[in-house]
């Protein structure tokens, strides 16, 4: 049961990752994967904060294109630093 919930979040972390959806089905895959074989007591711990650390990464970047998107022209010094994705 372990090494299915390691291939579920494998899978969490490439949907939350990537937004292309060609993208996310090979990240799925792989991750998926990849996790359900590396899968034990000792890398759990690992595997969540690979998780937790794509998810802060996909806040970071939804809240810098909310700035950028709705601000009023005072965000330029966002657009210096990171382009807006497309």
């Amino acid at each position: 049961m372990q090494t299915v919930g390691a291939a579920l979040l494998g899978v969490a972390t490439a949907m939350t990752a990537t937004r292309q959806p060609f993208l996310r089905i090979i990240t799925a895959v792989i991750l998926g994967s990849g996790y359900a074989l590396v899968a034990n007591v000792a890398t759990a711990g690992y595997l969540t904060i690979a998780y937790i650390l794509v998810l802060a990464w996909w806040a970071a970047t939804t809240a810098i294109a909310t700035i950028i998107t709705g601000g009023t022209g005072n965000a330029g010094w966002i657009t210096r630093w990171l382009p807006p994705s497309r």
